[in-house]
Parts: structure tokens; C-alpha cells; sequence
């Protein structure tokens, strides 16, 4: 069969765009089961449309054990790590659990990072553990020496809202209490996700030139409607509050707020270099229902 040549990716302008490589190369979804078993529910890479692991490896049993997100360094010639989360409960029955692959080239800054209180008394965040490529390990020592009540800082702001946080320009926002850090080692995307029941938060972080993933958008359901609050677009740049707007992944979103479990499905082709969106539910029992959409 002859071979297809892929064509440069355009802008709805019909400006070509530079084709870029995000952070998260790969996902994994497993459904958790009550007698301690798993169900591969379907999996992606960059490489492979169905690549990922076909059974449950250590780090998910460690995961669904814990409750908390597991991190497992790949030892690759290019800095990746491996982390799994537990997701939402899903009709008391069952949970489940995402496996992400992050991977970048050596030059490229990127950190990831679990915050969570001392104690179940204390609100303060205090950094528990994380990963750093070369370049952005400078970030580590200030982290651990860094306290965050609800509200400050990128995973302070996610723990108050018990919802996903996007920010942009992490180099130069007053809102990132690592600003000056990261403006020396060149990280700018950062995204904040509640986890272990909104009582920790997980942080990814990375540079200009390797977002988190092709686009972010996180939206709240008002009703039947779908307001996307933040997020980011590789050919858009930052989405902000934009009113009554219908995000792309509209549909998945809706599916996974009414079944409080997240879905996995491969892009339908387009102008951008998507090729699977990867839905989030969030439902902390805070009257808010949240939603993130990936697309990877």
C-alpha cells in the first residue's frame, strides 16, 4: 500500500502551524472492581492508538491501595515519569484510576508535584513528593521549603476550588508563588488537579515549547450548558472565561458529569494535532460540577 504524506497542520486562518509535542504522551484508563481486580477500559500513546499496558502493574495496585497518585520514573534516554491517579467512585461500586505518561527532551523544563496537608487538621499545602526533568530541578528545593494555604499558588487555588486549574505565563503571574523560579528555568504551563478526594492536589508544569497537551479545557455545568472557565489551546493560546461557550469535547463532558466516570476516545481528524480527548469528572460535594477535558 502506498504511502500518505501528512500535510501541515493549519489554523482555521489557514495559517500553517508549527507542530508541537506535548508533555502527556500517553493514557491508560483502568476500572478498580470491589474484589481488588481491574479492567483495562481502553488506552492511548503517540505512538499507538491502543499502546499501554494490557494488565495492571504495580504502580496502579499501589494507586487504588493508597488512594493517592503513584510516580514512577522512566530511566529512557529522554526524562519521563509514569503516574497514576485514582479518579471519582463511580456508583459506590467501583473506582477508577488514569495512567499518564509524561516524557519531554532534556533541554525542556518540566516538573510534576504532589501537594497535600501534614495532617487532616492542617490546611496548609506542603510539597509530599515529585518529578523534574534536568533543567527544572532548581524548582524542587524551593518546593520543599514552600507552604501554601487554600487559595495561594497554583495548587492552593485547586484545593479552594475543588476543581481543576489552568494557568499560563507561570514565568510572570503574581498568582504563582514560584514565579521568579520559574521565569529562571523556563516553565509556563501549569495545570492543578484535585485528587484523593480534593484533599491533595497533583501539579504539572512545563515550558513554552512542550505544552501540557494540544489543549486543556476545563468547564463548569450550569444546568444543561457548559461554561469553559480556563484551559488551553496550542493554536488558540489561553481560553479564558468565555460566558456560555460550548467546549469542544461538549458531549464527553456531559457523558461523564452524568455517570461520574471518565472516558477515553481517539479525535476525529481536524485542523488540530489531537488525536484522543481524554474526559475528567470532578464532583467533591462542593455543589460544583467540573469537568476536564484533554486533548492529547
Amino acid at each position: 500500500m502506498p504511502g500518505t504524506r501528512r500535510q501541515p497542520l493549519q489554523s482555521p486562518s489557514g495559517a500553517t502551524l508549527a507542530r508541537v509535542e506535548p508533555l502527556i504522551q500517553s493514557t491508560t484508563l483502568w476500572e478498580c472492581h470491589t474484589d481488588g481486580s481491574f479492567t483495562r477500559r481502553g488506552g492511548w500513546s503517540s505512538r499507538s492508538a491502543q499502546a499501554g499496558p494490557g494488565r495492571a502493574t504495580e504502580e496502579v495496585d499501589g494507586a487504588a491501595a493508597e488512594s493517592m497518585p503513584w510516580m514512577a520514573g522512566d530511566g529512557q534516554s529522554r526524562p519521563g515519569v509514569t503516574l497514576t491517579v485514582p479518579m471519582s467512585a463511580h456508583g459506590g461500586t467501583s473506582r477508577w484510576l488514569v495512567t499518564l505518561g509524561l516524557r519531554c527532551a532534556p533541554d525542556q523544563p518540566a516538573a510534576l508535584e504532589l501537594w497535600a496537608p501534614d495532617s487532616p487538621f492542617d490546611v496548609t499545602l506542603a510539597w509530599r513528593t515529585g518529578w523534574y526533568s534536568p533543567v527544572a530541578r532548581p524548582l524542587a528545593a524551593l518546593s520543599k521549603l514552600t507552604r501554601l494555604l487554600p487559595g495561594a499558588g497554583l495548587p492552593g487555588l485547586a484545593l479552594e476550588l475543588g476543581s481543576p486549574a489552568y494557568f499560563g505565563r507561570l514565568e510572570s503571574t503574581d498568582l504563582f508563588a514560584r514565579s521568579h523560579c520559574a521565569q529562571q528555568i523556563g516553565l509556563h504551563h501549569g495545570l492543578a488537579i484535585p485528587v484523593a478526594g480534593g484533599t491533595a492536589v497533583l501539579a504539572v508544569m512545563s515550558g513554552r515549547a512542550a505544552p501540557l497537551a494540544h489543549r486543556v479545557e476545563i468547564a463548569f455545568a450550569e444546568g444543561d450548558d457548559l461554561r469553559v472557565v480556563s484551559g488551553h489551546c496550542t493554536q488558540d493560546g489561553n481560553l479564558g472565561l468565555t460566558g456560555s461557550f460550548m467546549p469542544r469535547a461538549a458531549s464527553q463532558m456531559v457523558q461523564a458529569l452524568a455517570t461520574d466516570a471518565p472516558s477515553l476516545s481517539i479525535a476525529p481528524p481536524g485542523p488540530h494535532a489531537a488525536r484522543a480527548v481524554l474526559v475528567w469528572p470532578f464532583q467533591f460535594g462542593r455543589g460544583r460540577r467540573v469537568a476536564m477535558a484533554l486533548w492529547l
